[in-house]
């Protein structure tokens, strides 16, 4: 266009086209921005979902003590059968001891008796 001026019609389409390219402009903004909006509302969407699954910590609290217990108890009751049983292995091996002690004993008298001809 020449510096020699402007006339009304062409200031008119200079000004219809800016008009045009900031609708343009704006009405992209405004879908970015309603994506967005979009993409935001999915995201709380599967965040609020994701809560619902969650154990509140008070739940969690009382499950884990419990449970604590339940282990604590299932400790104890190994502890006494590990107990018992030490207690009947150490009595079988005392009495295979003393059978083994009584078998020697009952050989040694074996032989005395079969050398000394009674």
């Amino acid at each position: 266009m020449a510096e020699e001026g402007w006339t009304v019609e062409t200031l008119k389409e200079h000004l219809q086209t800016q008009h045009d390219d900031l609708v343009a402009a704006l009405n992209e903004r405004a879908r970015v921005g309603e994506q967005r909006f979009a993409e935001s509302q999915n995201l709380l969407a599967l965040l609020n979902e994701r809560a619902g699954l969650l154990l509140p910590r008070a739940e969690y609290e009382a499950k884990h003590e419990a449970l604590a217990a339940r282990i604590s108890a299932i400790e104890h009751t190994l502890d006494e059968t590990h107990g018992k049983a030490q207690g009947i292995r150490l009595s079988f091996s005392t009495l295979v001891t003393a059978l083994g002690a009584i078998a020697a004993g009952v050989t040694v008298l074996v032989i005395l008796i079969d050398r000394l001809g009674f």
